[in-house]
């Protein structure tokens, strides 16, 4: 009975996952390669609290994954590039991505951002484990956490204080 709720819980919480990250057209296709640019977590905390990490001003879109993602290859996708100045500009926004990532989960303070760094998650395919864990942490710090010092810049404070308007 406990494997039916874990996994009835680990469901909701990639649900959860895949309509943020819809929100901004990026679709998940798994836990490990759509989590190696960071900009899946960045999405999260940015549909959240927009003031700490803005969508278009401070996540770096263009990046290895996302060029893999629109060509639908991602085997062809190094002989087909051939431009050593492209790749490099691609991790670049990749490294830039998990400074940022890390930088918001520092100001949380409630898991350490050594969980997220880019040495450990995105030169390799990340752990399925590992992402589900900082899932539940950012939900955790994003969506039940009562420890924030401003409440009026979480998103779904905001919407709950307008729906509580409109119909109570």
């Amino acid at each position: 009975k406990q494997h039916i709720n874990l996994t009835s819980t680990i469901h909701l919480l990639i649900k959860w996952v895949q309509l943020i990250c819809a929100h901004y057209k990026f679709w998940l296709y798994d836990l490990q390669e759509s989590f190696a640019d960071g900009r899946a977590l960045l999405y999260i905390i940015s549909y959240y609290l927009p003031s700490l990490c803005d969508y278009k001003r401070d996540i770096k879109h263009l990046t290895t994954l996302a060029t893999c993602q629109t060509r639908n290859e991602h085997i062809k996708f190094n002989v087909e590039l051939g431009q050593q100045q492209l790749i490099n500009i691609y991790e670049r926004n990749v490294k830039s991505n998990f400074r940022l990532l890390e930088e918001c989960i520092k100001l949380f303070g409630t898991f350490s951002s050594d969980f997220i760094k880019y040495e450990y998650y995105a030169k390799d395919v990340p752990d399925e484990r590992c992402t589900i864990i900082i899932l539940a942490m950012l939900a955790h710090d994003l969506i039940f956490s009562n420890n924030n010092n401003n409440e009026n810049d979480f998103r779904h404070q905001k919407l709950f204080k307008e729906l509580k308007e409109k119909y109570f």
